[in-house]
């Protein structure tokens, strides 16, 4: 029996595990810095999101076969599932836009506009600046 292939699936599970634990952590921190900053958690969702994204990113880059059975694997879903995974808040954000709709329509489209662009701009960042570093 290959002992190293049947702790895998709890590694895999603890690396997870672990990194959302973090990523949980990061992003309850950062709403409420926004929330006793700027009397609102936006901004907190915000950079939550931008922040994940550009995990995900850097994940995506240093491994870029993450999901082989190669040893890269855990490190792949400890930092693009779990971490990022757990930072992002994607239904906090459904929800702020869907409260601020009726009321301020255009802020919740900007808000969401602005979440897209800004994740994918922080996702370019994250792929490219490993090479750059020499990663």
């Amino acid at each position: 029996m290959n002992t190293a292939f049947s702790t895998t699936p709890l590694l895999l599970f603890t690396a997870i595990a672990t990194g959302a634990a973090i990523g949980g952590a990061i992003r309850f921190l950062l709403a409420e810095a926004a929330a006793r900053r700027f009397g609102s958690k936006l901004p907190g969702t915000l950079a939550a999101n931008m922040i994940a994204c550009f995990i995900a990113g850097v994940a995506f880059a240093v491994w870029p076969q993450g999901t082989s059975a190669s040893g890269g694997a855990i490190g792949y879903a400890a930092v693009m599932v779990g971490l990022a995974g757990g930072t992002s808040t994607w239904s906090t954000l459904a929800g702020e836009v869907g409260q601020r709709l009726s009321q301020h329509f255009w802020r919740a489209f900007a808000y969401l506009v602005l979440t897209l662009i800004g994740g994918a701009a922080c996702a370019f960042a994250g792929v490219n600046l490993p090479p750059i570093l020499g990663f």
